[in-house]
């Protein structure tokens, strides 16, 4: 089958922040759903954040599969949102965020294995997804996620927080062929090392990321300025992606970058070449 002229890639964008549907080859896997209310850390006067831009709600979710959860913090692991959703559903998950997730009555839950130890994946209605955790000890916030469907031979990369491969040998599944979608974030957000240090990489790293990777469509995740309170914010450092287009221009770099609207499930565009016998 050519599949040069159909997608077998596509996303549902549900904020402006890091909650997605990806649709590959017809699996919709929900991920990171913070679609109402305050993403609190602690206690509000520690740190809270509010959504500034419009959210998908949740009762207007469309079908999905199953829940795929990055990290446990509370803008990827919102615990009002997944509250609201059906528990029977099957959850993927790294494993701090697994047990969160059990805890609140999912009847599902398979804990993601570190494939930098074991170079192998999930395997979820015909997806493989890979969950590699960041390779530095202390740091569990660059993690990345490769979800691939061989039925289309299409993968989707998803950074996050940004990161980098330094070595590629560690990556064989990410570096065997063609990255189609990479999904990341290109701002900056810093906080002094006792509240966790830099969490997005900002956009010199986001770029050094794209051209390493050189997929044939990206898309901004984990963007969004958000309406921060609490003590944390005080010492939040955060720079937003601007001129965004014009800094891919001036790198050369001439992957399609693309901003679907929330709620409206989108086809990506796939390295051309890609053919399916």
């Amino acid at each position: 089958m050519d599949y040069s002229n159909q997608s077998p890639i596509k996303v549902n964008r549900l904020n402006a922040d890091s909650s997605w549907i990806f649709n590959l080859d017809g699996i919709r896997l929900l991920v990171d759903p913070w679609l109402e209310g305050k993403s609190i850390v602690g206690h509000s006067l520690f740190y809270s954040a509010t959504h500034s831009e419009p959210v998908l709600p949740v009762n207007q979710l469309p079908h999905y599969d199953a829940l795929l959860i990055t990290h446990p913090f509370g803008d990827h692991c919102h615990l009002p949102t997944l509250q609201q959703l059906a528990k029977d559903k099957p959850v993927i998950a790294p494993a701090l965020a697994a047990r969160t997730l059990r805890k609140i009555g999912f009847t599902e839950v398979h804990a993601l294995a570190n494939s930098l130890r074991q170079n192998t994946p999930f395997y979820f209605k015909g997806l493989e997804i890979y969950y590699y955790r960041a390779d530095k000890k202390m740091d569990a916030t660059h993690n990345s996620f490769l979800i691939s469907s061989p039925a289309s031979n299409s993968k989707l990369l998803l950074c996050p927080h940004c990161t980098w491969f330094d070595d590629r040998s560690k990556y064989a599944a990410i570096f065997a062929g063609p990255i189609d979608l990479l999904v990341t974030c290109f701002s900056y957000y810093g906080l002094p090392m006792i509240f966790g240090g830099k969490a997005n990489m900002g956009m010199a790293d986001a770029l050094k990321l794209v051209r390493q990777i050189s997929p044939a469509a990206i898309l901004s995740t984990h963007d969004e300025q958000k309406i921060e309170g609490g003590l944390v914010a005080l010492f939040a450092k955060f720079i937003p992606p601007e001129n965004l287009l014009d800094a891919l221009s001036t790198a050369q770099i001439k992957t399609q970058f693309l901003s679907p609207p929330v709620g409206v499930e989108t086809d990506i565009p796939i390295h051309q070449h890609k053919t399916m016998v």
